[in-house]
């Protein structure tokens, strides 16, 4: 199956989770979160706004706020992201794919951040991420195949268990998941 196969099969499945179901999930995939160190260590977490069925993560941002965290969103800058601070008074707009971005506040670039919680469409064991084909993730993302040793900001990646993939062929451009969250396991591939 090739992988726009395989994003089709997998966002169906995603949106075909019933809305009770997606609400407990998210519930159970923040409290997962927040048992990673590196979450737990964070000072500026980086989050998304959830589109087409992706898990639900304004419980975890919810924490993080009752932790005092600061919490940023995305925002589209030509063809790479970078971030706007967000909170419960924030005004947001939809951009050009219709998801809402604070439309105000300083613009950070993704090395500013400590965790960033990123949507996927599947991931496999290794922290492959199979996202939904636009790139943004990895342009943004793209500095930290060139660190050997340092590896900052950690990725995170937010999906149901039903995500999960055997294996994900990664591609040159590719840039790994630190971890995945679930709703019933957290799986860690880099420390």
């Amino acid at each position: 199956m090739n992988r726009r196969e395989l994003r089709q099969q997998l966002v169906a499945a995603r949106k075909g989770i019933a809305p009770g179901a997606a609400h407990r999930a998210g519930l159970q995939a923040s409290q997962q979160a927040w048992k990673l160190q590196i979450l737990q260590r964070a000072t500026r977490i980086a989050a998304y706004f959830p589109m087409g069925g992706e898990l639900d993560c304004r419980a975890l941002i919810e924490q993080a706020w009752a932790r005092g965290r600061d919490v940023y969103l995305p925002i589209l800058h030509g063809n790479r992201l970078r971030f706007r601070p967000y909170t419960a008074a924030t005004r947001v707009a939809p951009n050009r794919f219709r998801i809402p971005e604070p439309v105000s506040g300083a613009e950070l670039p993704a090395t500013a951040m400590d965790v960033a919680i990123t949507p996927l469409v599947g991931f496999d064991s290794a922290g492959n991420r199979l996202g939904m084909g636009g790139g943004f993730y990895d342009r943004s993302f793209h500095f930290l195949l060139q660190r050997t040793r340092w590896r900052h900001p950690r990725l995170v990646g937010l999906a149901y268990d039903l995500q999960r993939l055997t294996k994900i062929d990664r591609q040159p451009w590719d840039v790994p998941l630190d971890a995945v969250v679930t709703e019933s396991a957290n799986y860690i591939f880099a420390v």
